[in-house]
């Protein structure tokens, strides 16, 4: 092997989860634990999206005129007009038009654990910061300001919501969740959606950022076992009273459901 191969999937291993953490939807799916600099301008907005060979990515950025395509196996980009990337409504993957045809290319580079694009600017791919241990919504938001946007698009059920509304008994509700974890991208905005709509002072929530190993940070996992993010724990009087892993059939009616048994 050489050694340009082996420094590619040096990097690769070090900056992507697992393949299974992938949204494995079309010819590329997206993926949260990468965000680009664009001339020195970090896009924590960004969209970035790998094929599965896991070499080859789809930019997507405001501060980018047009879309961008990365080949790590040859070192090379390639930009095409916006009309050629086809992206599904819920954001998970993208497709490139088999019409599609270069507007201009270019070379990359490896420098560290980044990716280095450079053309009339320079694009930076580098690993998201992960957040490891209990974070403020404030921070989750600097991390990445999809998990606040994406809250504004989900409509829960207004049932759910009141019924969370009307709980009386003071509940502390503990989310366990990964900034490198698509699922969690997916999920989380959707219980921040409903904690924030049901507006019950009574419920304090808890944020926990935990690695992918899920086993840091070891004392805020102390007496639980995380299997899969997000996880949802429920706590009356200070003792666990039920733990849920990610719904996807509307976390508002489980989570209601949840909080309103005894």
């Amino acid at each position: 092997m050489d050694t340009l191969s082996v420094v590619l999937r040096g990097l690769v291993a070090l900056l992507l989860p697992a393949q299974a953490d992938l949204a494995t939807l079309g010819s590329y799916s997206a993926q949260p634990a990468f965000i680009l600099r664009v001339d020195e301008v970090i896009d924590f907005g960004s969209q970035i999206y790998v094929d599965k060979t896991q070499t080859n990515f789809v930019l997507l950025s405001s501060l980018l005129a047009s879309p961008m395509v990365v080949d790590l196996r040859t070192g090379s980009f390639t930009v095409y007009g916006n009309s050629e990337i086809i992206q599904n409504l819920d954001g998970k993957a993208v497709w490139l038009s088999t019409a599609a045809k270069p507007a201009s290319s270019g070379t990359c580079k490896i420098e560290g654990a980044t990716v280095v694009c450079r053309n009339k600017t320079t694009v930076v791919i580098e690993a998201r910061p992960q957040l490891i241990g209990e974070v403020s919504t404030e921070k989750l938001y600097a991390n990445s300001l999809y998990y606040k946007q994406a809250q504004i698009s989900y409509l829960p059920d207004p049932k759910s919501i009141e019924s969370i509304h009307r709980l009386s008994e003071p509940i502390e509700i503990r989310a366990y969740f990964g900034t490198w974890s698509y699922a969690c991208r997916e999920l989380l905005p959707e219980f921040l959606a409903v904690i924030t709509r049901a507006a019950n002072p009574k419920l304090t929530v808890r944020l926990i950022a935990v690695n992918k190993e899920l086993d840091e940070p070891s004392t805020l996992l102390a007496g639980i076992k995380i299997t899969s993010v997000p996880t949802f724990s429920i706590y009356r009087n200070g003792k666990v009273s039920a733990t849920f892993s990610y719904s996807r059939s509307g976390i508002e009616r489980r989570l209601a459901r949840l909080l309103a048994s005894r």
